[in-house]
């Protein structure tokens, strides 16, 4: 792309990470509306999968700037975060795909 909308390539991450939490969390048969609470409920039950909250909060900060106060998404901003959040989404995929192959058993 030659001129990129970071604030859309970091809220489409930002849903893939939300979403694999909010799967996992099934498992548990738990679920809240809230992000936060999907984040810390994932951090506590899930400590194995070795993630942090400073991370989780501080894109969770980023999306809610952008969506409530219109605060820009910029290149660098998204530098920052696409390596660990790549990071996470694998992670949590692999964890999620390893819960569903167990049920398929």
């Amino acid at each position: 792309m030659e001129t990129p909308n970071w604030r859309v390539i970091f809220n489409i991450h930002y849903d893939v990470l939300r979403e694999l939490c909010d799967q996992l969390m099934r498992f548990k048969k738990q679920k809240t509306s809230n992000h936060q609470g999907v984040f810390a409920f994932i951090i506590l039950n899930f400590p194995e999968l070795e993630l942090g909250w400073p991370f989780f909060e501080t894109i969770r900060n980023v999306r809610n700037q952008n969506k409530y106060r219109g605060t820009n998404i910029t290149k660098e901003m998204w530098k920052q975060v696409e390596f660990q959040i790549d990071l996470y989404i694998s992670t949590l995929k692999t964890e999620l795909e390893k819960k569903l192959r167990k049920t398929d058993e």
